[in-house]
């Protein structure tokens, strides 16, 4: 059996999670669930992140977009190997709500215009992996119910849409002259949505798992 085989079967590990086998059932999805403020709610939640496609869709993101080692100094490429040997344990701390990140690495790289420098935090391929797999499923259910003038950290968008959403509204004239690249690409990535005025009432009450509320805090970027 090949490595990427043998990874894929320990991702998949522990049979089939309670979200999927409700899909199995013929039952209603978790989006339409009322009883989304509810313990049970957030555990089919993480269960739907530990599912194995979601899982395999992960570390293929995470192996692609490469990068460079957190503070633990275990490459992507390393990855994978630590999985097969490591993943039984660490699907049991994502349902237990009992997973850590690492403290992300600060590195410093100089600004193009020689201002200083940028401050850029690095996790672990380990917790990329793991917030990649939150992400897809958090992104599946909340973007559809963003706004649609919200361009910033969306699939498919990009600062560049929303200069020319811009554009478009102000009557085709020149953004430049009232306002600087910096502050419209700034704009760009605020996403109106995330006001509480604009979600829809049924969604400022939908639950979280207490570990994706513990990266929140701990302010670790999943994006």
């Amino acid at each position: 059996m090949g490595e990427q085989q043998k990874t894929r079967c320990v991702l998949g590990g522990g049979g089939l999670g309670e979200a999927r086998m409700t899909a199995v059932r013929g039952a209603e999805p978790m989006a339409a669930d009322p009883e989304t403020e509810s313990p049970s709610a957030c555990d089919r939640l993480m269960e739907e992140v530990c599912e194995r496609g979601n899982l395999q869709r992960a570390l293929k993101r995470v192996k692609a977009n490469k990068g460079a080692p957190g503070v633990d100094g275990m490459t992507v490429q390393a990855l994978p190997a630590y999985l097969r040997e490591h993943w039984p344990s660490i699907r049991a701390s994502l349902l237990e709500g009992t997973y850590k990140p690492q403290p992300v690495r600060r590195v410093e790289i100089p600004k193009p215009d020689g201002g200083g420098v940028r401050k850029l935090g690095i996790p672990s391929a380990l917790d990329r992996f793991v917030q990649q797999a939150v992400l897809q499923v958090l992104q599946r259910q909340w973007d559809p119910t963003f706004s649609d003038t919200s361009y910033g950290f969306r699939p498919g968008r990009s600062a560049h849409q929303a200069v020319a959403r811009a554009r478009l509204h102000s009557g085709g004239t020149s953004l430049g002259c009232r306002f600087g690249p910096r502050e419209i690409l700034r704009c760009a990535r605020l996403s109106p949505a995330l006001s509480a005025g604009e979600i829809p009432a049924p969604e400022r009450g939908r639950a979280t798992s207490p570990g994706i509320e513990s990266w929140a805090h701990e302010g670790n970027d999943m994006s």
